[in-house]
This record gives C-alpha cells, sequence and structure tokens, in this order.
C-alpha cells in the first residue's frame, strides 16, 4: 500500500478532533515525500527494554512491545504499566484496563504479531503507527499516542482502524 494510501487511513481514525487532523495532515503533506526515505516498515523486537533505549523511537517501539507481550500473557498488571496516568485514572484496576481493551481493541488483546510503520516526536509527545495482526489474522492500523512522564514514554492513547485481512504495507523498495 502506497504511503498515500496509510495517510489517507490515517486521517479517517483522527478526522473528528482537530489534534488528529493536525497530525493527519503533517503525515499527508509534510512527510508523505520523506516516506522514501524511511527505513522500511520492521517487525516489533520485544527484546529491547525501554530503559535500555538509545532513541526515543527505540523506546517507544520497546513500550509498546511490552504491553502486546503483556496482553499476550494476560498480565494485566504489566499491561496497564505501560499506560499514562491519564489513561490510569480512568481505569484504576488492571481488571477494568484489561476489560476495555477486550471490549474495544479485540486485535491488540489477541495479537499474534505487529509492525512499526511510521514514528515521530515532538517534545513529550510521540506517535507511532502499528500494524496489528490478531490470532485470527484480523488486522488494526493503530495510532498509538505516547507522552514522557517522568522519564519514561507512557501510552496516552491507541486510535485504530480495522483493516481488511489481506491488507499488507508496501514498502518503497532503495534504488541501487
Amino acid at each position: 500500500m502506497p504511503f498515500k494510501t496509510v495517510a489517507t487511513e490515517i486521517t479517517k481514525m483522527h478526522a473528528p478532533s482537530p489534534f488528529g487532523l493536525f497530525v493527519a495532515l503533517t503525515f499527508a503533506i509534510v512527510l508523505t515525500p520523506l516516506f522514501a526515505l524511511l527505513p522500511p516498515a520492521h517487525a516489533a523486537d520485544s527484546s529491547l527494554d525501554p530503559v535500555e533505549a538509545n532513541t526515543p523511537q527505540e523506546a517507544v517501539e520497546a513500550v509498546i512491545s511490552g504491553q502486546m507481550q503483556a496482553f499476550q500473557t494476560r498480565d494485566l498488571d504489566l499491561a496497564l504499566s505501560f499506560a499514562a496516568q491519564s489513561i490510569r485514572s480512568l481505569f484504576p484496576t488492571s481488571a477494568r484496563f484489561g476489560e476495555m481493551v477486550k471490549q474495544g481493541y479485540l486485535t491488540v488483546w489477541d495479537n499474534a504479531q505487529h509492525q512499526f510503520v511510521q514514528f515521530q516526536t515532538q517534545g513529550t509527545w510521540a506517535q507511532q503507527i502499528v500494524l496489528v495482526t490478531d490470532l485470527r489474522g484480523q488486522k488494526l492500523l493503530a495510532n498509538y499516542t505516547l507522552t514522557f512522564e517522568l522519564g519514561e514514554w507512557k501510552i496516552a492513547g491507541v486510535q485504530g482502524r480495522q483493516m481488511p485481512p489481506d491488507f499488507e504495507l508496501e514498502v518503497p523498495q532503495a534504488a541501487n
């Protein structure tokens, strides 16, 4: 799928909010020409500890991967530990948090694999687009928003769009 199509999907995810529109327009207008220069989308590496990460992108990816792994093992206390304070205040128990994810983000709850697509950071905020595939082959194009709290990246929200099971990302090939 060309990046323009991914940007269109992101626009659909964010259309209702002004911040979402800003993010979508940033991806679609500013970053589209730069997409060809990015390294290919890559599968998650769950072995990286967020504390040991060298870059904000590595730390953000480690946080998301850590939460995905926690959902796989149903360790809801660990999964909630990756959430920002604003999320933890809405879901004060890990059981309530887990139920929300199971009801609203079943693909994330039953994730089998995830692929990092696009990363952007500005100050204490980061956005990471992730293609999540669950155990049934269902796919979710998820836009993670993270905030830097007390020296750590924390997940502040996720917006997603279900994709057809045959959805694949097309990664531009580097010129030889």
